[in-house]
């Protein structure tokens, strides 16, 4: 709700895979990139095993207060709906992509030439 207690329409967002992490063990599994409402991007989303699952950690910057290490998102979202639109977009994204990683991996060991393989998402 805006201060006018009318709806607020979620911007769209979309989500590119920067960097896929090949190490099954590793707990950061992805990078990626968003855009919302095609004028802002954010750099630097991380796709982390947690505990509980996957879970989306958003870009951040360390600090030392008082001799204590903690770290500080850059940026986030304010409202539940924007981060569950981003979440939703980012594992959109992520799955397409560990898809797409896996057909290109299976023409690889078959020996197919790039021409064979689907390429799409």
């Amino acid at each position: 709700m805006n201060e006018n207690n009318n709806p607020v329409a979620t911007p769209k967002v979309i989500a590119k895979i920067t960097w896929l992490n090949n190490d099954p063990t590793a707990s950061k599994k992805a990078s990626a990139n968003i855009t919302i409402a095609d004028s802002f991007m954010v750099r630097g989303l991380s796709i982390v095993e947690g505990p509980k699952g996957l879970f989306i950690s958003m870009p951040q910057r360390q600090s030392d207060k008082d001799g204590e290490k903690r770290f500080l998102e850059i940026a986030h979202p304010v409202t539940a709906e924007m981060r569950k639109a981003i979440q939703d977009v980012v594992f959109k994204a992520y799955t397409q992509t560990i898809a797409l990683s896996q057909q290109i991996d299976g023409a690889y060991a078959r020996q197919e030439t790039p021409s064979q393989v689907n390429y799409s998402l």
